[in-house]
């Protein structure tokens, strides 16, 4: 794999690199719920667009963040998927909507992670 990337300028591209994907927004072929039971094995048709930008710049990504159903919440809490844990302070919640996503590189699963914002979370 790494024999491909030899001969490039990685300096300013993101080749490779692994970025966690909120659940509500749109990777083409991945499971979108949005959190909610009631998308449950809802197929995305498409890539959103900074799915298309990043893809475009190299980077990968690689997996689903949990949030508050709908992105509705402050607390990641009001899942289907249950409530998201800091991983630094179990005590604490790990931010707005975006919970999962910020979870995941504070726990050092994703070395970034892709969120949204409707109210403050990111």
């Amino acid at each position: 794999y790494i024999e491909q990337f030899l001969d490039k300028d990685l300096s300013v591209s993101g080749e490779g690199v692994p970025v966690a994907i909120k659940d509500n927004i749109s990777v083409k072929g991945w499971e979108l719920t949005s959190a909610s039971n009631i998308l449950q094995g809802y197929i995305a048709p498409y890539d959103a667009s900074a799915i298309v930008n990043l893809k475009a710049n190299g980077f990968s990504p690689f997996g689903r963040c949990n949030m508050d159903e709908f992105a509705m919440g402050s607390s990641t809490a009001s899942s289907c998927y249950g409530k998201t844990l800091n991983p630094l302070n179990f005590e604490r919640v790990p931010g707005g909507s975006s919970g999962g996503s910020a979870a995941a590189v504070a726990g050092g699963l994703a070395l970034a992670s892709l969120g949204s914002d409707t109210g403050g979370s990111v």
